[in-house]
C-alpha cells in the first residue's frame, strides 16, 4: 500500500492531503485545488511519497491542473446566458493518475 501526502499551500495556510492511493490523492488534491480558485492559483505544492513514479505522476497531473485552471477564463465565450454549456475548443486532454 502507497502512503502519499501532498501539503498545499493556500491563502489561508496549509492543506494537508492524505491517501493510500494514487487516484485517492489526485482527487483529494484537485477537490482542494479547485477550491481554491483560479485567484489564488498556482498554489505550491509538495508531494510525498517513497514511489518515485507515483510522485512523479502526482507532480506532474497536479502541475498542469493548475495551468488548466489558470488558462480558463472566468467567463468562457461559449458558456451560454441560461448556464449550460457548448463543446468548447478542444485541449489537450489530462488524465487523472490510476
Amino acid at each position: 500500500m502507497v502512503r502519499i501526502v501532498i501539503l498545499i499551500g493556500t491563502p489561508r495556510g496549509r492543506r494537508l492531503v492524505a491517501a493510500s492511493t494514487e487516484r485517492d490523492a489526485a482527487l483529494l488534491a484537485e477537490a482542494a485545488l479547485l477550491r481554491l480558485g483560479p485567484g489564488a492559483l498556482p498554489a505550491p505544492f509538495w508531494v510525498q511519497c517513497e514511489d518515485e513514479p507515483t510522485r512523479d505522476r502526482l507532480t506532474g497531473y497536479l502541475g498542469a491542473l493548475q495551468v488548466d485552471l489558470i488558462d480558463v477564463p472566468a467567463d468562457p465565450p461559449w458558456r451560454s446566458s441560461h448556464g449550460l454549456s457548448a463543446p468548447g475548443p478542444a485541449r489537450p486532454s489530462r488524465q487523472r493518475p490510476d
